[in-house]
C-alpha cells in the first residue's frame, strides 16, 4: 500500500485514536485536527496534533501547507442528552462541521472522505436488525444531526464526485472510551462503586469492537466499494444485564444496581446487519464480546492504578 497523508478529526477520541494508530502501524502520515488534546495519553507520537475546531474555517490553513491525500472525520458531539439540551451546539459541530470538511475535500481534491456516522439515525425500529436500506427514523437531535450530516456528504459524491464512505457504527467500546455503559460499569465496578441502569436492563446493544473498527477503516483507504454506506457491527444483541453479568465474572466481583429511567430520545434495542460488509469487503469483526471485555477491563485496570483511584 503506497503511503497516504491522512487527515484524521477527532483523533484524540476514542475510535479515531485507535484509528490513528492504525493508519501509523501501516506506514501512513497523520494529521490529527482535534479541539481536546488535554489527554495527552491516547496520543501517538509519531502522529502531527493541530488543536483546532472543525467548524473553524481557519483550518483550511491545514490543507493549504499539506497535501492531504484523505479525511477520516470522526470529530463529532457525541451525547445524546447534551444534543437535547443544547441543539443549536450538536447541530454546529455535526452538520456545519461537516459541511466545512466537505468544502475543503472539494477545494483541495481530496482522494477520499471516511465518514463516522451512527446508528442513532435509523430510530428505535419494529424489525430487526436494521440494513443500510431501512428507512432512517432518528428519535433523537443527535441521531438527526448525523444523518443530517450524511446527506450532505452523499450530496457531495453525488455532485462533485467526492469518492466517500459512510460508516454507520453499531456501539463502539474498548479501551479509552470515556462516555457510555461500558466504560462505566466496568470503572464503577472495579471501584466498588453502585451501577445505574436505565430502565430494566432488557434494553439491547449491538457491541462493536474498538480494534475492529481501526481495522475496517484501514481497509477502506485503498478500496473502491459500489455500495457507500455499511453498517459497521456484529450484528448481535447484548442487554446490559447480560453486560454485567458477563464484567462480573470476569471480575469476580458483584456490582450494586440502582435502576433510572429511559431519556427521550433513548434507541431501546438495536442489531445492525453486517451482510453488505461482509460480500463488498470480505470484513466480519473478529473480536468476541467476552475477549473484547476483557481487554477493556484490562486496560480500565491499568488506567485506574496509574491514576491511583
Amino acid at each position: 500500500m503506497p503511503q497516504l497523508n491522512i487527515l484524521v478529526t477527532g483523533g484524540a477520541g476514542f475510535i479515531a485514536s485507535h484509528i490513528v494508530d492504525k493508519y501509523i502501524s501501516l506506514g501512513h502520515k497523520v494529521i490529527v485536527l482535534d479541539h481536546n488534546l488535554k489527554n495527552k495519553s491516547y496520543l501517538n507520537p509519531k502522529a502531527n496534533y493541530i488543536e483546532a475546531d472543525i467548524t473553524n474555517l481557519k483550518i483550511e490553513e491545514i490543507f493549504k501547507n499539506n497535501k492531504i491525500d484523505i479525511i477520516n472525520h470522526h470529530a463529532a458531539q457525541i451525547d445524546v442528552a447534551f444534543a437535547e439540551t443544547n441543539p443549536q451546539k450538536n447541530a454546529e459541530i455535526n452538520i456545519f462541521g461537516t459541511i466545512n470538511l466537505l468544502n475543503l475535500a472539494k477545494k483541495y481534491n481530496i482522494k477520499k472522505f471516511i465518514f463516522s456516522s451512527s446508528a442513532a439515525l435509523y430510530g428505535n425500529v419494529k424489525q430487526l436488525p436494521v440494513t443500510e436500506t431501512t428507512p432512517t427514523n432518528p428519535d433523537s437531535q443527535y441521531g438527526l444531526s448525523k444523518l443530517c450530516a450524511e446527506k450532505y456528504v452523499f450530496l457531495y459524491h453525488q455532485l462533485y464526485n467526492l469518492d466517500i464512505t459512510i460508516f454507520r457504527y453499531a456501539n463502539a467500546y474498548g479501551p479509552r472510551q470515556k462516555g457510555g455503559a461500558i466504560p462505566l460499569f466496568t470503572k464503577n465496578l472495579l471501584q466498588n462503586k453502585q451501577l445505574t441502569i436505565r430502565g430494566d436492563g432488557a434494553m439491547t446493544r449491538d457491541f462493536v469492537f474498538v480494534e475492529d473498527i481501526a481495522e475496517i477503516n484501514a481497509i477502506m483507504l485503498t478500496k473502491k466499494t459500489k455500495s457507500k454506506i455499511f453498517n459497521v457491527s456484529t450484528n448481535t444483541e447484548i442487554s446490559m444485564n447480560d453486560v454485567i453479568t458477563i464484567l462480573s465474572d470476569l471480575t469476580k466481583l458483584q456490582p450494586k444496581i440502582i435502576k433510572t429511567q429511559l431519556i427521550a430520545g433513548e434507541i431501546i434495542n438495536s442489531r445492525l446487519d453486517n451482510t453488505l460488509m461482509k460480500q463488498e469487503l470480505q470484513w466480519q469483526p473478529k473480536t468476541s464480546f467476552k475477549e473484547g471485555l476483557q481487554k477493556t477491563v484490562a486496560a480500565f485496570k491499568k488506567e485506574l492504578k496509574q491514576s491511583g483511584e
